[in-house]
């Protein structure tokens, strides 16, 4: 009989900044434990592109040659393989302190007809105070972008098709963009940051003292929460302290919420692998069939889900310095983008401009109304300089 293989599931990134609008220059490395789970169900693993496909043996009437319990887990680290991508990318970084992120289908962000696993975007709030590069979802159902800081309260202005909406937002439309909700975990109504840990974990508690206990939770299928406890113990000192080491070396890798004392961490543990870039880590959980991100169907038939990141690219200001004093205005043949100058032979746009590897062929330096140079070259995404109200800002210069 001859052998049939079918798509169980696969993963899509999606990125603003490259002209496909796909983020080809990435790749999936399972965890250890995924690995072998890889082999005992006979899964093998494609990358085409941007796509990962997870590739299932099937009997003669479909189903998966192997059956999976409820809740087994598949975990990847998704590895970045383009210069700069921390800067054309609209997501916080900090290099002391980079954010972990975790894309997961236990979110179920059904949005616009694609299964995406990351947080939806939260709804507009004019009481909430916003930041630029931050997402909301106006009351038209459409997800905007801030390009202006905005207060909150009676100064606020409210993401819609007006004016004034323009001046303070950019509508994206129907995506749900990965955002700093994507490196945040919420237990028990409080949100924690997600950090990583490699085995060791030092736990700083906010009271000082001689004794500590502390406990290690995975997630329960049962509860669908992190409070299965994996770990518990005590740790005593001579004198006062308020650093616990805790060992998670014993765990598979995975995602776990520790707490020591009445002080709560939530860690993503990686063994055996150093992939050293940000920290990006997906989990795909086998649901139960009627849950829309199942992967297969009642009769466990592969459903071919197909699972989407999407990352929009950062807006920065474009600041262009010229040699001389020749030119005496940058202007946008389409209109669309307003310069003004910002300096001695510097010129700034009004609103901060998304980095973009297709070139931007509507700008021209000008002297009067004699055209100088046209077609002036998008700034790189391989050096961002001070922010400006806000906003990154980043220089391209003209010889002219």
């Amino acid at each position: 009989m001859r052998t049939k293989f079918h798509i169980l599931f696969s993963i899509e990134v999606l990125h603003t900044f490259f002209s496909t609008g796909r983020w080809n220059q990435i790749q999936f490395v399972p965890t250890p434990e995924t690995a072998k789970l890889l082999r005992e169900y006979e899964l093998t693993l494609r990358q085409v592109d941007n796509e990962l496909l997870v590739i299932t043996k099937v009997d003669g009437s479909g189903k998966v040659y192997h059956d999976m319990d409820l809740y087994t887990k598949f975990s990847f680290i998704m590895v970045p393989q383009s210069a700069g991508y921390l800067n054309f990318s609209n997501i916080t970084f900090a290099t002391s302190n980079p954010p972990v992120f975790n894309f997961h289908n236990l979110i179920g962000n059904e949005s616009f007809g694609r299964h995406f696993i990351t947080q939806t975007i939260k709804d507009y709030t004019g009481s909430q105070a916003y930041f630029p590069g931050d997402f909301v979802k106006g009351a038209d159902g459409k997800i905007y972008e801030s390009i202006a800081k905005n207060n909150g309260g009676g100064s606020s202005v409210v993401p819609d098709n007006s004016t004034a909406s323009k001046e303070k937002w950019v509508q994206h439309g129907d995506v749900q963009f990965v955002s700093a909700a994507d490196t945040k975990e919420i237990f028990s109504n409080t949100e924690y940051d997600l950090e990583q840990s490699t085995g060791i974990y030092n736990f700083k508690t906010s009271v000082k003292q001689k004794e500590h206990s502390l406990s290690v939770y995975t997630f329960s299928k049962d509860s669908l929460q992190y409070d299965k406890e994996v770990l518990f113990s005590n740790a005593s000192f001579d004198s006062i302290h308020d650093l616990v080491q805790v060992d998670l070396r014993s765990l598979a890798s995975g995602k776990y919420r520790i707490r020591v004392n009445d002080d709560i961490r939530f860690v993503y543990l990686v063994n055996e692998i150093n992939h050293n870039t940000l920290p990006i880590f997906i989990d795909i959980f086998n649901l139960p069939a009627a849950n829309p991100q199942a992967i297969v169907d009642g009769a466990k038939k592969p459903k071919r889900t197909k699972f989407t990141i999407a990352l929009a690219a950062r807006r920065v200001l474009w600041n262009y310095s010229t040699r001389t004093d020749a030119i005496d205005k940058i202007e946008d043949t389409d209109g669309e983008i307003i310069f003004q100058p910002d300096g001695l032979r510097k010129f700034i746009s009004k609103k901060p401009i998304p980095f973009s590897e297709s070139p931007r062929k509507t700008l021209v330096a000008k002297s009067g109304a004699l055209t100088i140079s046209t077609h002036l070259p998008n700034p790189q995404a391989d050096k961002l300089l001070d922010k400006k109200n806000d906003i990154y800002t980043t220089a391209t210069f003209i010889n002219y």
